[in-house]
């Protein structure tokens, strides 16, 4: 099973003591964010803002009832949207031409930051030719960057 899969299940066994806790409690807070940084790291953006648009919704002036109400709601529907992210997930594994996850072998691997920041995103958005040539732009700037620096400060022998 996948480790990013393994992550959402703790989530969602997380969330039920949290219907027990005060509406908005720390340990809400750390949970939301803590879920936020899985999906956000190990699948796509349109997840982590279907994620982050859950929230209690009931009127302004609503009576406490109202409002926990409508806390544990969006707890509930959290939970199911994590469900479904993982039913997605399983139910593509063994088609390659759908992936809903972001590309974890890139992550695992120890790219120069440089690297990273010039082509990660353009990888996990699947555009592998950009990606590429901007690493390659990256590599180019960096390597004219040290002959001229090598030519302004040649070494005495």
């Amino acid at each position: 099973m996948s480790n990013s899969i393994v992550l959402l299940q703790q989530q969602i066994e997380r969330a039920e003591p949290l219907k027990q806790l005060p509406n908005h409690s720390p340990q809400y807070k750390i949970w939301c964010d803590t879920t936020m940084k899985i999906i956000r790291e190990h699948f796509t953006d349109d997840y982590a803002g279907m994620f982050d648009g859950i929230l209690p919704s009931s009127p302004r002036y609503a009576s406490t009832v109202d409002r926990r109400r409508a806390f544990i709601s969006s707890i509930e529907e959290k939970v199911q949207l994590l469900q479904a992210i993982i039913e997605e997930y399983n139910r593509f594994q063994a088609e390659p031409s759908i992936d809903i996850s972001r590309s974890s072998p890139l992550q695992r691997y120890d790219w120069h930051n440089e690297i990273k920041a010039v082509s990660l995103k353009l990888y996990e958005d699947k555009h592998y030719a950009q990606a590429v040539e901007e690493a390659f732009k990256r590599v180019i700037k960096e390597v004219k960057r040290i002959v001229k620096e090598k030519r302004a400060h040649p070494q005495k022998k």
